[in-house]
């Protein structure tokens, strides 16, 4: 653990300092390349994972000889490893941008504009509907980030659970029955579901 320990501070160091290089040759304003898939490793090398700067996974890969190198009883455990590594990662990327005077960016707050003609009421019912619609998922997130239990969140396929408390994972597991050496790429998307599931969605509904 204390190797990984000094591989993940060379592997952030280096990071930042890319970041910071890419920082100078970006202008104000525009996107910065690199931060919309930061990678993450476990300690093994056998788990990477690419999260977008807001910690969203955007994908996990279980390499070849992960059987054999992490097996089925620590898959689970080197999947978080590497997710909350690339996690890590970002947190250090946003500060690294706010000290150069530029924020993440966030998706934009539409203001909604009242419909002019006669025949447009629908479309005011519809947005209406759709606040509603949006306090309604809202009030459900609040429940869930406040409830003191823990609750189970299982990928599609059933390979990868986790078990969460409000949006924290406590801990990870997997479905080794009828697991395969084979079976990398299904459990990597499983797991990807899975940790999506947990992470809150602010997206705002599309314009009707």
């Amino acid at each position: 653990m204390a190797d990984f320990d000094e591989f993940r501070i060379r592997d952030t160091r280096r990071f930042i300092e890319n970041l910071e290089d890419t920082l100078a040759y970006t202008p104000a304003g525009q996107p910065v390349p690199g931060l919309d898939a930061v990678e993450g490793a476990d300690a093994s090398g056998t788990v990477y994972c690419l999260v977008r700067l807001d910690g969203r996974p955007v994908r996990i890969t279980i390499t070849d000889g992960w059987w054999e190198a992490v097996g089925p009883h620590a898959i689970a455990g080197a999947v978080l490893q590497a997710y909350r590594f690339a996690q890590q990662k970002t947190v250090f990327a946003r500060m690294v941008l706010r000290r150069h005077g530029r924020t993440p960016e966030a998706p934009p707050v539409l203001e909604p504009e009242v419909p002019a003609g006669s025949d447009d009421l629908d479309t005011l019912r519809r947005r209406i509907d759709r606040a509603g619609a949006d306090l309604a998922d809202a009030m459900r997130l609040f429940d869930v980030v406040n409830d003191p239990e823990p609750r189970q969140v299982t990928g599609p396929r059933g390979l990868f659970a986790l078990t969460v408390r409000g949006t924290v994972v406590e801990s990870a597991r997997v479905n080794g029955f009828g697991l395969r050496p084979e079976d990398a790429t299904d459990l990597a998307d499983d797991a990807r579901e899975a940790l999506l599931a947990v992470r809150p969605s602010y997206a705002h509904h599309a314009e009707a």
